[in-house]
């Protein structure tokens, strides 16, 4: 069951340490609203993010830009403020589209769309992103 997956070992103290940068973290996702709640809450992840999206709220799955857009706007920032971090191509290649800097966490099975634009980080796991992120 989705809603009772645990976080990669490496989640919850990359996002601590993105937070305690200064990052602002929110959610994004194609699951429902009380879905990611509950996977969230039992992967023990609620705290650390400031606010989670749903494309429930527009109606539209990633890569669809609608999701992309609604975020920026609700968050009243730029896209090339925002960076997208994610572990599935099409969550990149939508965030890409829209004009967001993007990141790819390796994870076991997924790869990246060879016609897609290259991210802009390319890592193994959140710490290696942290410190690419915080050492500019």
């Amino acid at each position: 069951m989705i809603t009772q997956l645990p976080a990669h070992e490496d989640v919850k103290p990359g996002l601590k340490a993105l937070s305690e940068h200064g990052f602002h973290l929110v959610s994004l996702t194609n699951s429902s609203t009380a879905g990611v709640a509950a996977q969230f809450n039992y992967a023990g992840l609620t705290n650390l993010f400031v606010k989670r999206f749903s494309v429930e709220d527009v109606e539209a799955f990633k890569p669809h830009p609608k999701p992309y857009l609604m975020v920026l706007k609700e968050l009243d920032i730029q896209p090339q403020e925002a960076l997208m971090v994610a572990a599935h191509a099409w969550d990149l290649a939508g965030a890409k589209a829209v004009g967001l800097q993007t990141a790819f966490i390796r994870r076991p099975g997924t790869t990246l769309y060879p016609n897609a634009t290259k991210p802009d980080y390319i890592v193994n796991h959140l710490h290696e992103l942290v410190d690419q992120l915080t050492s500019k």
